[in-house]
């Protein structure tokens, strides 16, 4: 890539914290510029959450956003929106829409509260999270970063995933985009995806052996596919005003 380096814009999971990036930031190496968002407590919307990442655009160009679960509704709408800012999009377990079922969005909605009310425990961070064969200190790691967050908060950030709709923004985007797509994931399943390549057909899809939380199981494997991305579309700057 030359002298130039692209800039990455992270935006963080459900927990907001952006603490979880840190193994990929040291895997895609000084190669790369990675910004970290991290939402503030007080961030319990996705409009909330879009006012904390518009004040950080225009960042230098080349210039890749890349969102995970939570935000992935999020940086679609940015993305259709600041298009002509951003040469790409990377998306980890995506959805535009609600990612669950009719009895599972019910059920999600019903027992957030209670279940939200707890610490994270290391079953559930391996049942839903980062896979029963997950390291001790991965399984630390998310429980502090998971931590923090008040129970309110995680609440609201939930409500938010179940009344996303962002399908008509994902029609709009020109730019390239890449949607890693973990084989395991317990929490988002495989319609969401599909649903994004009717509305998108040309959509770019890496298949990852791993569980939800998959940047942060296979950061090596997840750097080198989103740094051969973003050195495929910066070499064909065209392909972002296409």
């Amino acid at each position: 890539m030359d002298s130039v380096r692209t800039t990455f814009l992270l935006l963080p999971g459900l927990e907001g914290s952006g603490e979880l990036y840190a193994g990929l930031v040291e895997e895609l190496g000084p190669a790369f510029e990675a910004k970290i968002v991290k939402y503030p407590h007080g961030c319990r919307s996705y409009r909330d959450a879009r006012t904390v990442v518009r004040q950080l655009l225009p960042l230098s160009r080349p210039f890749v956003m890349v969102a995970e679960s939570f935000s992935t509704p999020l940086a679609v709408q940015i993305a259709a929106d600041e298009q002509d800012a951003i040469d790409g999009l990377v998306l980890c377990n995506a959805f535009v829409s609600n990612p669950l079922s009719g009895f599972e969005s019910m059920w999600a909605s019903a027992a957030a509260p209670w279940f939200f009310r707890f610490p994270l425990t290391s079953i559930a961070a391996r049942t839903f999270l980062i896979g029963p064969d997950a390291p001790d200190a991965l399984v630390a790691e998310v429980q502090h970063a998971v931590g923090p967050t008040p129970a309110d908060v995680l609440c609201a950030r939930l409500r938010a995933v179940l009344g996303c709709d962002a399908r008509d923004a994902l029609r709009r985007i020109r730019i390239p985009v890449l949607c890693l797509q973990s084989t395991r994931d317990r929490l988002v399943g495989g319609e969401a995806l599909r649903e994004m390549q009717r509305i998108k057909p040309d959509v770019s899809v890496e298949r990852i052996g791993g569980p939800h939380l998959l940047l942060q199981r296979e950061p090596c494997q997840c750097a080198e596919i989103i740094a051969r991305f973003a050195d495929r579309i910066v070499s064909q700057p065209s392909a972002a005003g296409d």
